[in-house]
């Protein structure tokens, strides 16, 4: 269980423009599979954001709690590493055509009513 979530902002008056063009390329994403660029370039982001995470000895003190906490152990972070970059675009695709389905989508769009419906 969990949640994946999209964030796009934009000038209030292109908000249908920009909400469809983010769901383009949602649809994009559950049709095509990524391009052995674009996984490298996914990988490199997920693991960087993760590495910023834990640049602190208090960072990497509170995650391997939380690790311990929630029954992952101490060698989760060299798993999570192994996983990701055990990814290939086949498994990206399948789970985006497993998950990543508008009809189960909750939508929130924050700014001045323009009539969206």
């Amino acid at each position: 269980s969990g949640e994946l979530s999209f964030y796009i902002t934009t000038d209030p008056v292109k908000t249908r423009e920009a909400r469809e063009g983010l769901e383009a390329i949602i649809a994009r994403f559950r049709e095509q599979s990524l391009s052995q660029e674009e996984l490298k370039g996914a990988r490199l982001q997920t693991l960087g954001k993760r590495k910023r995470a834990e640049e602190t000895s208090t960072d990497q003190a509170d995650e391997a709690m939380l690790n311990l906490l929630y029954g992952l152990g101490l060698d989760f972070e060299a798993k999570y590493q192994d996983q990701i970059t055990a990814l290939s675009a086949a498994n990206l695709n399948q789970a985006a055509k497993k998950y990543l389905v508008m009809d189960r989508a909750v939508v929130a769009v924050v700014g001045p009513e323009l009539g969206l419906e």
